[in-house]
């Protein structure tokens, strides 16, 4: 098992988890708007993406950003920005640990598209965690597990908030 990973994943989880808790404060105690704070997100990370390429990487950024334009373009916008933003309305609508419940059913609309895309339906254990994962999201929302106790705005938005995640990121 590579450590660095293993450490990198725990501390990528533990900042989203804090980045939840933060969002549900600034909602419910400053009065904040979910699209103004995944727009200073967006622009906070992409000038820390930029000083990490120049810094550490030596690189050339304004040769990455003509060079690779069109990528960034389709990942921040038409992934970052809306599975984000999906997960923001949610907290401010309802609370961050629904939230990070439904945002963990992520893969399972990755299993979707790339089923859909291969033209092939999920086997065994990629079924299995399909099903698992519903199961689990479904019965860890509301205590009585029943989604007409969410708030209506949240079925309305619902789990296909998150749907952007696969689409330009696989094949």
């Amino acid at each position: 098992m590579n450590f660095k990973g293993a450490v990198l994943i725990v501390l990528a989880a533990a900042a989203w988890s804090m980045g939840g808790v933060a969002g549900q404060y600034l909602f419910q105690y400053c009065g904040a708007d979910h699209v103004w704070l995944v727009i200073v997100r967006q622009i906070l990370a992409g000038l820390m993406f930029l000083a990490y390429a120049r810094c550490v990487q030596k690189r050339n950024i304004f040769a990455m950003l003509r060079d690779e334009k069109k990528d960034l373009t389709a990942y921040s916008f038409f992934v970052v920005f809306w599975v984000q933003l999906g997960f923001y309305y949610t907290i401010s609508i309802c609370n961050a640990a629904t939230a990070t419940v439904l945002q963990y059913t992520a893969p399972v609309f990755v299993m979707i598209w790339m089923s859909n895309v291969r033209r092939k339906m999920p086997e065994g254990m990629e079924l299995l965690g399909i099903v698992f994962a519903l199961i689990e999201g479904y019965s860890s929302l509301p205590p009585t597990g029943a989604l007409k106790a969410l708030p209506y705005r949240l079925r309305r938005w619902g789990w296909g908030s998150f749907h952007p995640l696969p689409m330009p990121t696989t094949p």
